[in-house]
């Protein structure tokens, strides 16, 4: 009978399937319904030790690309990664492995044991069926270090986990008998060097298709392992020394060390193997090979420098953030760095760094090819400024700037809009012309992250998926055709590098793959390098750099994480009580119409969730609206229902549920190709939202509904309400619903403005905010309407109406506090709003980058680029 039943919760674990049973119980597949992900929940008959349980905790610290993650450890359970691919064994069945792929899985296998030994956590039962291959042909090893955990006194199946809950101790069997080491079989205490030996049995059976170590019965195996012999001329010569190593039955003489292994291998067999045509071969070749020999001596060999990695603290401005956090110049001189809302310019050479004047708010910056320009871009528009100093210059028009890279033409190819190809921007300004189409019978909609080629050979992006960056792909278009080819699925921020690679990101871990420029295409698969690179939240720009001489810069991942704040603020204040009980990346906080209930938008990677919480209790809960991307929760002004913005597939669309999260939810609008925002009108009659126009920007569109019934429905279809050139954005209808305030771009920045809704009103429209406005919210008691300006503080207008004229008076600093989102309280005197976590004020948490010094280097040696 089974343990669990799909359903079931395990705590906060779903179970979803079965996956199969092993030696220390039965795996499930299930879903983590706090960070929206899947793992593999492995359940054990019996309760675990408080041993097991803390020697278990020190294995999840185990982080490495090759090795499973240990999520957590329950009472009777174990929380893994889900790995999704075949095992190494499902492999094997099918017969030997060729030796170049062997070597690839082999070195995987190798550095997920290094990483483990370095950390004197030993394996114990490394085997085929504990080693599984990813569809991207990464290699990850499982069960890590659990078979000296607990310890199992009998020999488990090949594809079982050797687990159980009794101590570790000389004198019992742990592990598989065809893998384990003589001094394992025989009962006695083991080291990492018994993980060696089970590296070379699993290297001889890839390489052979069939055991090395056979028997009727476990007596049997176990006999053969402490007496028999490999049959060395059943594999090739040149793995022979590395083989023979690791098969060293008495543990003193076997390689010590498995960071050591690559130095055994031979590159070629040695002269007694070739036939007599390939000797007189050599011998007429004696007088070409001297003067090759005498060439070799009179020009120095390339240095190969060893991997050097340096820990920088880049200053106390304040947190990295934005979407692009840090870029170095290609002269290796200059950093550029997003910090406290605005850039700042650090040269290499000196301790600190200069504010980048006109910046506030910019983003994705990056450096001209001749590392004299700063581009970046800011409030719609793409701007560049010399990093001698001096004002911007604006270029162009950017209503969703996604990264560009600049080109030694004169020309920059930029991401524009979020949604579209790139395009071929003049460096002085002009007028932007395509230069990459997305296509429309395919899934990605996005092209963006552009890297300018050596050499004119085009230009490499990435191009979006959905809304998972980890569907992403890398493409790449030559500068002669118009069809981008596919180099690889599964990755973002894709750049080709002068050592001959391709470099990206995927789930926070660097890849390499050996990349044929002339072809644009891989000559081989990629190899995981460097774990632990940030990667924006809700966004999938990596955030790394390098320059053409080999240097790598890439800040930590633990610096991508945020912490925002919901606090209630009172007019003037710039501290107030904490709303939300715990810290996350807040997106939006919504005040219920009572004012007794905050609805809150947090979110996590890739994924994102809407939470009720009740203010007397501080009790949050999540509502149920699934596993599409969420964004712009809203209340029904009626209380009975929240609303969503969602992202699903090709397209986005607004959803909703009861407020108490009972009841399914129902898809209001969907398949949209790009929405901003919305409102729903007092009279529960209508949806105001802005949404992505051919051409024309955002435009705002209504849709009519119906809130009367136990159910949402819609009565009628879409219709555009407000269409001009420019962007209209974060529609927000007036608590009377005779008004609806928005934000425009028609005087070059973004203003806030209040026109007559629904459509057909008399009177015309009024500018509210001077200096710039964003994000509109009306006061619900009171004639009062609040935005943000450029700063990021919140601001008030009080206005008059009369007839069919809306005044607005002076717009009045109401707040200093910078806040990302807000709204207004019911009684219009205080506010919800979500902070950044305030920026350190001493050196004990600094902002701090990783350099990797010769960082090419360590890519020919780990990745061979062949010829």
């Amino acid at each position: 009978m089974s343990l669990l039943t799909p359903g079931q919760s395990l705590g906060p674990y779903e179970v979803l399937s079965a996956l199969g049973a092993g030696g220390m119980g039965e795996v499930y597949r299930a879903r983590d319904t706090r960070l929206g992900r899947e793992v593999a929940i492995k359940v054990s008959a019996q309760r675990f030790t408080e041993r097991f349980e803390r020697e278990a905790r020190a294995i999840a610290s185990l982080n490495h690309p090759n090795i499973c993650t240990l999520h957590d450890v329950g009472p009777n359970f174990l929380v893994m990664e889900l790995v999704e691919g075949p095992t190494l064994a499902d492999r094997i069945r099918h017969g030997a492995i060729s030796l170049e792929e062997t070597l690839t899985i082999a070195r995987q296998i190798a550095d997920a044991l290094e990483a483990a030994h370095a950390k004197n956590i030993v394996h114990r039962d490394l085997k085929p069926g504990n080693i599984k291959i990813k569809p991207d042909g990464t290699v990850k090893v499982l069960d890590f270090g659990l078979a000296k955990v607990g310890g199992t006194p009998s020999v488990q199946s090949e594809d079982s986990p050797t687990v159980s809950m009794n101590a570790t101790q000389a004198g019992v069997i742990l592990g598989t008998a065809a893998y384990m080491s003589p001094e394992q079989a025989r009962g006695k205490l083991v080291d990492k060097r018994a993980d060696i030996w089970s590296f070379g049995v699993v290297l001889y059976e890839m390489l052979t298709g069939r055991r090395l170590f056979k028997g009727e019965d476990v007596s049997e195996i176990l006999a053969s392992v402490i007496k028999d012999e490999p049959r060395w001329n059943d594999v090739p010569v040149n793995v022979r020394r590395l083989l023979k190593k690791c098969l060293e039955k008495d543990p003193k003489r076997r390689l010590p060390d498995i960071a050591d292994a690559w130095g055994l291998l031979d590159d070629a067999p040695p002269l007694s193997r070739l036939g007599i045509a390939a000797c007189i071969t050599a011998g007429a070749l004696a007088i070409a090979l001297a003067v090759a020999l005498w060439a070799l001596w009179r020009v120095p060999p390339p240095v190969d420098r060893p991997l050097m990695r340096l820990l920088v603290d880049l200053g106390n401005d304040g947190a990295l953030g934005g979407n692009s956090p840090i870029t170095i110049s290609p002269d290796g001189r200059r950093l550029v760095l997003h910090q406290a809302g605005k850039l700042w310019l650090r040269p290499l050479d000196q301790s600190q760094s200069t504010a980048i004047a006109g910046t506030a708010n910019a983003n994705f910056p990056f450096f001209s090819s001749d590392s004299q320009w700063i581009g970046f871009s800011r409030n719609a528009k793409l701007w560049k400024v010399s990093v001698q100093g001096g004002a911007p210059v604006e270029i162009c028009d950017a209503p969703e700037f996604r990264g560009a890279s600049w080109g030694s033409d004169g020309y920059i190819i930029a991401a524009l809009n979020r949604v579209g190809g790139l395009m071929r921007v003049p460096e002085n300004g002009g007028t932007p012309e395509p230069w990459t189409q997305t296509d429309p019978q395919s899934q990605a909609t996005s092209h963006r992250f552009p890297q300018v080629l050596p050499n004119g050979a085009g230009v490499l992006f990435t191009a979006g998926v959905g809304f998972d960056p980890n569907s992403n792909q890398i493409l790449a278009q030559s500068s002669t055709t118009s069809q981008p080819k596919l180099l690889w699925k599964g990755g973002t921020r894709g750049r080709y590098l002068p050592s001959g690679h391709l470099v990206f990101v995927n789930q926070n871990t660097l890849y390499a793959a050996p990349m044929n420029l002339d072809r644009l295409e891989l000559t081989g698969q990629p190899v995981p390098l460097l774990e632990n690179v940030a990667v924006s939240p809700g966004n999938d720009n990596a955030w790394y750099d390098f320059t053409p001489s080999g240097t790598l810069v890439f800040i930590p991942s633990e610096a991508a994480e945020i912490k925002r704040s919901i606090v209630g603020l009172a007019s003037g204040a710039t501290a107030g009580r904490t709303l939300f009980p715990c810290l996350g990346n807040y997106l939006d906080a919504r005040f219920s119409p009572d004012g007794k209930r905050l609805l809150a938008n947090w979110q996590k990677n890739s994924t994102a969730d809407q939470w009720v919480s009740d203010l007397a209790r501080d009790a949050p809960a999540k509502l149920p609206f699934g596993k599409a991307y969420l964004t712009n929760p809203r209340w029904a002004p009626g209380g009975r229902f929240v609303f969503s913005q969602t992202r699903a597939g090709k397209g986005e669309g607004i959803a909703a549920v009861r407020a108490d999260g009972a009841g399914e939810v129902t898809q209001l609008l969907d398949q949209r190709p790009l929405l901003a925002a919305y409102s729903i009108s007092p009279d529960e009659k209508t949806i105001v939202y802005a949404e992505a126009g051919s051409g024309t920007g955002y435009d705002l569109w209504t849709l009519p509904i119906d809130l009367s019934g136990a159910v949402p429905k819609k009565t009628g279809g879409p219709q555009v309400f407000l269409r001009t050139p420019q962007n209209e954005a974060t529609p927000a209808i007036s608590p009377d619903g005779h008004w609806v305030a928005y934000e425009s771009n028609e005087s070059g920045q973004s203003e806030v403005q209040v026109r007559p809704f629904p459509l057909g009103r008399e009177g015309g429209k009024a500018l509210v905010s001077t200096g710039g406005g964003t994000r509109p919210v009306w006061s619900p008691n009171g004639p009062d309407l609040f935005y943000r300006n450029q700063q990021g503080q919140i601001m008030a207008t009080h206005y008059t109406i009369s007839a069919d004229a809306f005044s607005p008076g002076k717009p009045q600093l109401w707040s200093s506090t910078v806040v990302v989102q807000f709204d207004v309280a019911h009684d219009g005197k205080s506010v919800a709003a979500i902070i950044e976590p305030p920026a350190s004020a001493d050196k004990s948490s600094p902002a701090e980058a990783v350099f990797v010094l010769n960082f090419f280097d360590e890519l020919r040696r780990r990745v061979p680029t062949g010829k």
